[in-house]
């Protein structure tokens, strides 16, 4: 009879084939699925809209060329520009009261992470000879407090910005550059809904009508 020498496995090994064997049965699958479910709902989608623009008084006489520029600073990376509409397409203020309900911002939050936005209204002009005018600012902070992503607007630049009432939605003057345009902003939160991960939701698209773009 010969004499068949089985090999030993060490502690390492014995672990890993355990993994193996219950990575092929039913119930991994299940487990599987439940800690997905628990990570997916910690998810939340927030959006900024300008809600409305009114043109009270453009800087130039023919009508201003207008943006929204979006300056997105994230607690856990490197600053993020958004322009909205995206270059090189602008809103003529003429046309202001179209622009509504244009979502500026939106990002899927993992948990509840804080993040501080400058948003801007500007002028555009041609360069290099003549540069972009500031009309106003303001600062969005979104906090977390107690598990809820809260909201705080602040006005970086008194002289330029006047926050004109705060109900039933933030409402600001931007007076900058002998122009006068008053802009309501809305914060949007999805609390409770599972939302799918997809950048390309992070790269805001302006939904005003294509008849107040200029290309």
């Amino acid at each position: 009879m010969v004499a068949i020498n089985y090999p030993v496995l060490g502690r390492n090994e014995v672990l890993m084939q355990r993994l193996v064997n219950w990575a092929k049965s039913p119930f991994s699958l299940l487990a599987l699925c439940v800690i997905g479910t628990q990570a997916f709902a910690q998810t939340q989608e927030i959006s900024v809209k300008l809600q409305t623009l009114e043109a009270v008084h453009p800087q130039e006489k023919r009508g201003d060329e207008l943006y929204i520029s979006v300056t997105e600073f994230p607690t856990q990376s490197n600053p993020r520009h958004y322009q909205v509409p995206s270059y090189p397409s602008h809103w003529l203020s003429k046309y202001a009261s179209s622009i509504k309900d244009v979502v500026i911002w939106k990002k899927d939050l993992e948990g509840c992470e804080p993040v501080d936005l400058l948003i801007t209204l500007v002028e555009e002009d041609f360069a290099p000879w003549n540069i972009d005018d500031t009309l106003g600012s303001v600062e969005l902070k979104v906090k977390c407090v107690n598990g809820k992503a809260e909201e705080e607007w602040m006005i970086p630049d008194a002289k330029t910005t006047v926050k004109i009432k705060s109900e039933p939605n933030t409402t600001f003057q931007f007076k900058g550059e002998n122009a006068e345009y008053h802009a309501v902003f809305k914060l949007e939160r999805n609390n409770g809904k599972n939302v799918k991960k997809d950048q390309s939701k992070t790269e805001n698209k302006s939904e005003v009508p294509l008849n107040t773009l200029i290309p």
